[in-house]
């Protein structure tokens, strides 16, 4: 498995201001937040800590809620870090010392624009050595230089120098070992405590474009760069309704949006009958054109019999991430006389999030009666209506 320490402790004095250049606003988000959405999408990571300075608390917080993750399983509480940097990072180590994983990026917030390809590639640089680095090679013509005096004193062979970068990669009890050994020693990244060590860091090719923010035009690079490769999305609706019956002859108990009801009727349904989740799954379906609920797990066939409704929302679900799609909003609204859904709602609105993987802040569950008219106002069944909005790259919805 393979966690990432995120080095987000450090007060940007080159950059200048008063919000740190991690948290400056980079094509509507922080920079920060790009660097987080990066690795939380990658499949091989498993867990993220973050190491901010003790007065960053409120930006980092806001961080997370612009981009939804405030609860997401992979990121774990942030750590407060260290008079160094070096020491930052043995924190953020520190944080990850029981989750199991074996392999560890450490990467600078202020680096925004890591791939998946970076990251594939330095996980697999550590079979060739416990160290991998992203490299490239310099240039320009390289001088020492006399600073004080303003002068040059000579030229460096550029075959035996490479520009290194962030996230390095290591395998993780080696680096977390090597951090206690040479704590105190201020050096200036995490491969060279390999290097004094003695052992190997293996070189793995990037891009120019994994820039580090440092001044303002930084800023202006990496966001031509963001917007020439971000797709352009367009917003597509979808709406559900779905009515079942009460069953008076089965002995199950009311289930909705996964939520059991205990000792209330049950509905009619081949599956479990949960018309929150069929009608939820119906509109999402709507929004990416892919006919109903039925299309996909038809009532005939005896293998959806019983079907956790969770199984067909999930569906809808995989069928929006294979357009590359991303669901925005879902409001669904309950219509019954009984059970009353307003007490149970915010387990109901959790588990769909749960099912849909989404920040429960998109997620609206209702509930209303039909004022004692019509079939639920009779309570012989209940209805349930839902919207959701879903938005998809342009250039793959034309």
């Amino acid at each position: 498995m393979l966690g990432v320490v995120i080095t987000a402790a450090g007060s940007g004095q080159r950059f200048g201001g008063e919000i740190p250049k991690q948290y400056q606003e980079l094509c509507g988000q922080s920079v920060l937040s790009h660097s987080l959405a990066r690795f939380l999408q990658h499949p091989m990571v498993a867990h993220i800590v973050v190491v901010i300075a003790e007065g960053h608390c409120d930006f980092y917080e806001t961080t997370l809620k612009s981009i939804d993750v405030v609860a997401h399983p992979k990121m774990l509480k942030p750590v407060l870090g260290a008079a160094t940097r070096q020491a930052s990072v043995k924190q953020g180590l520190l944080a990850l010392k029981d989750t199991g994983i074996d392999q560890v990026l450490i990467h600078d917030a202020a680096r925004p624009l890591v791939t998946d390809k970076l990251i594939d590639d330095l996980s697999g640089g550590l079979k060739k050595a416990p160290g991998a680095v992203p490299i490239l090679p310099p240039v320009d013509s390289l001088k020492m230089i006399d600073w004080a005096n303003e002068r040059l004193v000579s030229t460096l062979p550029r075959a035996e120098i490479g520009r290194v970068r962030t996230p390095q990669a290591f395998d993780f009890e080696t680096i977390i070992g090597l951090h206690e050994q040479m704590e105190g020693e201020n050096l200036p990244d995490d491969a060279e405590l390999l290097l004094k060590a003695g052992l190997d860091v293996t070189l793995v090719a990037c891009s120019e474009a994994l820039i580090k923010v440092t001044v303002k035009e930084d800023l202006e690079i990496l966001s031509a760069l963001i917007q020439k490769d971000s797709p352009n999305y367009e917003y597509r609706s979808g709406i559900g309704f779905d009515v079942h019956a009460f069953d008076e002859q089965t002995d199950r108990p009311l289930v909705l949006c996964g939520v059991k009801f205990e000792n209330h009727r049950p509905l009619k349904g081949h599956s479990d009958a949960d018309v929150a989740l069929h009608t939820i799954t119906d509109a999402l379906l709507g929004a990416i054109a892919e006919g109903d609920i039925g299309t996909h797990f038809p009532p005939s066939e005896a293998k959806w019999k019983g079907m956790d409704s969770a199984v067909f929302l999930e569906h809808a679900v995989t069928l929006v991430n294979e357009r590359h799609g991303k669901i925005t909003s879902v409001d669904l609204t309950v219509i019954c006389e009984s059970p009353k859904v307003t007490p149970r709602r915010q387990e109901m609105r959790e588990r769909l999030a749960e099912i849909m993987k989404l920040n429960i802040n998109r997620v609206s569950v209702k509930g209303t009666t039909t004022e004692k008219l019509g079939f639920a106002g009779r309570g012989e069944g209940i209805a349930a209506q839902a919207s959701v909005t879903v938005a998809l790259p342009l250039e793959r919805s034309l």
